[in-house]
Parts: C-alpha cells; sequence; structure tokens
C-alpha cells in the first residue's frame, strides 16, 4: 500500500527500488543493494525520524542489527556504524566522527549468556586520521585508548600517546578553568 501526498512521485524501477520524490526539495529512495537514502535541497530538514506516541511503556526505537549468514556474530564485528561527515575545502568528503558498535569487549566473547561488546567514538585528528576518543566495554571507560586495561574490575583509562595524559577533577567550590580543582 502506498500513500501519497499532492505533488509526490513513487517511481519503481528494476532491481526492486523504490523512490519517492516531491516536485522539489526532498527525496527519499530505497535502495535494494545500497539501502535507504533522504537527501534534498539546502532548505530541506534532511532527518529520518521514528516516532512512538504511547501513554507509557518505551519510546521510539531504531535498530542497526548484524548478522551473519555462516552464524553467530564474531569477535570484533562491527555491530552498527554512526558516521558523520562533512565537506573538507577540496570538497572531499571526510568522516569528522564516527560511532562503532563492535563484538568483543575486553574478553571477546560472543558465548550466548557471556557476551561481551564494545562501543566506541572516533574523532578526526589534525593528521586526517580517525583516532579512538573515547571507548565504553564492559572492564571501563578509555579516552585516548582503543581498550581500556586494569589489574582490577573496572578502569577509567586516560591515555595520550604525547605524554599529557591527566585528570583534571573540578566541583562549584574549586571552579572549572584550567588551574582549579586537581589534576
Amino acid at each position: 500500500n502506498a500513500t501519497l501526498k499532492a505533488d509526490y512521485n513513487l517511481l519503481h524501477q528494476s532491481g526492486h527500488n523504490i523512490y519517492l520524490r516531491p516536485a522539489s526539495g526532498y527525496w527519499v529512495n530505497i535502495d535494494s543493494g545500497s539501502g535507504l537514502y533522504v537527501g534534498g535541497s539546502v532548505s530541506a530538514t534532511n532527518t529520518i525520524t521514528t516516532t512512538k506516541t504511547v501513554d507509557s511503556g518505551t519510546g521510539a526505537l531504531i535498530q542497526l542489527k548484524h548478522f551473519r549468514s555462516s552464524g553467530a556474530t564474531g569477535f570484533g564485528d562491527d555491530l552498527g556504524t554512526i558516521d558523520h561527515i562533512f565537506k573538507d575545502s577540496a570538497g572531499n568528503e571526510d568522516v569528522g566522527v564516527s560511532m562503532v558498535a563492535s563484538m568483543g569487549g575486553s574478553s571477546g566473547d560472543n558465548t550466548h549468556g557471556s557476551e561481551s561488546t564494545k562501543f566506541k567514538i572516533q574523532t578526526l585528528k589534525d593528521s586526517g586520521t580517525l583516532t579512538d576518543s573515547l571507548v565504553l566495554e564492559d572492564q571501563g571507560v578509555g579516552f585516548g585508548i582503543s581498550s581500556p586495561t586494569t589489574h582490577y574490575d573496572h578502569v577509567l583509562h586516560v591515555h595520550d600517546s604525547n605524554g599529557n595524559a591527566n585528570i583534571h577533577l573540578t566541583n562549584s567550590t574549586t571552579g572549572s578553568a584550567a588551574g582549579d580543582g586537581t589534576d
């Protein structure tokens, strides 16, 4: 079933692709080989929105699912990635921030009941390389390091390859400037 507002065109072409395009503005493509695309003119909002209206219960949900056709998801498999992309001064598309969920926290186990996962946020450094800026896994939190390590059960691990790692603790009494609190 399809319901279209006035001035919209629904096109079905070979390859099981569906294109929804108004006379002007944004467009939606559902491509059997590549996925869902939402785009449009500068004035369009270009957002994907999911809405759930209920009086109680859980809210709206977006799921990124990863399954192997040959069996269980494996250690190190990316479960889903969201990239924030911009154009540089030469017109090249660059990933500025990448958020990646993957199998395999510290244990790397995907056995039912013992699974572990990792979530990382990578940011673009001056060198043009995406670098792990924040990593969350079952053993702890890491800043500037891909795998937080500790001899204890949980850790906050801060690492800087230039030797400038530090933890700065402040509160409402000490103030929040660079010289306030405890370094």
